[in-house]
């Protein structure tokens, strides 16, 4: 049996002789710098199975004027590397995997090897050189779980950043030493850019912390940060696909850099030259723009020449070749026809959607969203304007306000049957908000992060627990009955890594979204695999990243929202 792909909407694809010349062949740089030599030195992040909160498979590589590497840390049989530049040609670079820190002369030698591990027992995440030579390492292995440290070169620990347990940093995914010693983070999972001076105190901050947004002082997902000698700083806002600097003066005011066509930028930097360096990393490429924003030079090359859709999540078909699609960080639900032509059905103009994760479609032509960052539920009419909606849940013990729904479907009995994943609950409301039936709240029943939920004939739910990898069948007194963390063939075991959605269909096959793993499975709710998807033959992007959403149109037809690659994919497992 093998898969045809019917259709891929969401990439206009540039002319595949256009790309035939890259042999950098970049997946996602996430950062970018030159080098005292000329040379660019580029992170790349390689990976694409997931298995903690950072991905650990990456690349660095050096890359000369025209473009040409002239070193890769691959080619030297290393596949966790993140690198950074040091003078004289020579580069630091950090094994993820192994805890260990490397200084390699210019030839690629190895001078010293550090040991992380008497620095931290967390992963070492990402590590950057100061101005005055020493080295800054951001460690990590869950949120909440960082730590920071100035290191010298023979590996001396010299200062550990204090954290504040009433603010700590969630996930640094870029450090800059500054004046005076503290320290610019870039924190990724609190969507703010930050700087802490050397007592750990909170100096400067920009984005709400753990409120993401677009707009002034609002981040979402940010990566890189940098702190210019003229006082700005520049964010590479990364869910909000810009890049802005920000003033030093006390109101901050920001401006976007008009760069075009830029997607997920990751890191932003000021060459000595006066060129902005960019990671555009959902174009696959390193940008150097001069002071008016023209690109002068790139490394890599993009995919696409346009992307419709920005980190989609749920799908439906409506029977007739046409899909209804939550386009979450556009803030948008949309109809996507047979004949490929995409429409609003409700926006943020209309409805005041803010990252809407799922939408399904209601007799009469209205919608029904779980807008998560809006907190709430929402019934949307034809012309896409609220209907009615509900964001608080009455439970026995009080109020207790939606978070971040990700999943709503319409009961028989007019209730809706809502997945808060920050709430770590499933709750069954009416839209005055009594809660009707909860599960997470019964003491050895506890939800992590569940992001998908379906009422079954029988009465049970079916719940994608996410951060517990597995699904549970939760009964009407709360309780989980059973659970599933592994499909089945044979002696070959399929484990769910943080399955995103999970659905079972009319005729009992149960499709599953396992996001970390890259790939979706089908079986029998007793983990008896039918078939796995984590390839899409005759694409020129064969391989899906963070899929957030399958569903099935018949037992061995699928429809995909493959979030992180922006687009709909549409297959078919033929003999």
């Amino acid at each position: 049996m093998t898969w045809s792909l019917l259709r891929e909407i969401g990439i206009d694809y540039v002319d595949p002789a256009a790309s035939a010349a890259d042999t950098l062949g970049l997946r996602y740089p996430v950062f970018a710098e030159r080098a005292d030599d000329g040379t660019t030195v580029i992170v790349d992040e390689t990976g694409l199975s997931k298995n903690l909160t950072v991905l650990t498979e990456c690349r660095t590589v050096r890359v000369d004027a025209a473009g040409r590497a002239v070193w890769d840390s691959i080619a030297a049989g290393i596949h966790d590397g993140y690198g950074c530049a040091l003078d004289g040609g020579r580069t630091a670079l950090l094994r993820r995997t192994t805890w260990d820190l490397l200084i390699l002369d210019a030839d690629g030698s190895e001078r010293r090897r550090i040991d992380l591990s008497l620095v931290s027992p967390h992963m070492a995440r990402v590590v950057t050189r100061t101005a005055r030579g020493t080295l800054l390492v951001s460690f990590i292995d869950h949120v909440y779980h960082a730590e920071i440290a100035e290191l010298d070169e023979e590996g001396h620990l010299l200062w550990m950043l204090p954290q504040d347990p009433e603010k700590p940093i969630g996930c640094p995914t870029n450090v800059q030493q500054i004046e005076g010693g503290g320290v610019l983070v870039t924190d990724e999972f609190c969507h703010v850019a930050a700087e802490y001076g050397r007592d750990g105190r909170l100096a400067w901050q920009y984005g709400e912390r753990r409120n993401p947004a677009g707009g002034t002082n609002r981040l979402s997902n940010p990566m890189g940060a940098r702190r210019l000698a003229d006082g700005r700083r520049v964010v590479a806002d990364t869910r909000n696909h810009r890049v802005l600097a920000i003033a030093p003066d006390a109101d901050g005011a920001h401006e976007e850099l008009a760069i075009p066509d830029v997607n997920s930028p990751t890191s932003i930097d000021l060459t000595r030259d006066g060129t902005w360096l960019v990671s555009d990393a959902g174009n696959r490429r390193v940008i150097e723009l001069d002071a008016d924003l023209n690109v002068v030079r790139q490394f890599g090359r993009p995919l696409a020449r346009r992307r419709p859709f920005s980190f989609p999540r749920s799908v439906e078909g409506t029977g007739d070749g046409a899909y209804v699609l939550a386009d979450t960080a556009f803030n948008r639900v949309v109809s996507v026809t047979a004949a490929g032509a995409i429409e609003d059905l409700a926006t943020a103009e209309s409805a005041g959607l803010f990252w809407p994760r799922c939408a399904r479609v209601l007799d009469g032509g209205g919608l029904l969203i779980a807008d998560g960052r809006r907190s709430r539920v929402v019934e949307t009419g034809p012309d896409g304007a609220v209907v009615r909606e509900v964001g608080v849940a009455r439970l026995a013990g009080g109020e207790r306000k939606l978070k971040d729904p990700h999943d709503v479907q319409l009961l028989p009995n007019g209730h809706v049957l809502v997945a808060d994943a920050s709430l770590d609950l499933v709750l069954e409301l009416d839209w005055d908000g009594a809660v009707h039936w909860v599960a997470g709240e019964r003491e050895g029943h506890a939800l992590a992060d569940p992001h998908s939920a379906q009422a079954l004939d029988g009465g049970e739910v079916v719940i994608s627990d996410t951060n517990a990898h597995r699904l549970v069948w939760v009964g009407r007194d709360g309780t989980i009955v059973r659970e599933l963390s592994v499909f089945r063939d044979g002696d070959h075991l399929y484990r769910l890594n943080r399955p995103k959605h999970a659905a079972v269909t009319p005729d009992g096959l149960l499709a599953v979204v396992a996001s970390f793993n890259n790939r979706v499975l089908a079986g029998t709710p007793d983990g008896r695999l039918r078939w796995v998807l984590d390839e899409v033959p005759g694409s020129p992007l064969p391989q899906l990243s963070q899929p957030r959403w399958a569903t099935l149109l018949g037992p061995d037809e699928v429809v995909v929202s493959d979030h992180s690659n922006h687009r709909l994919v549409h297959l078919r497992r033929t003999p």
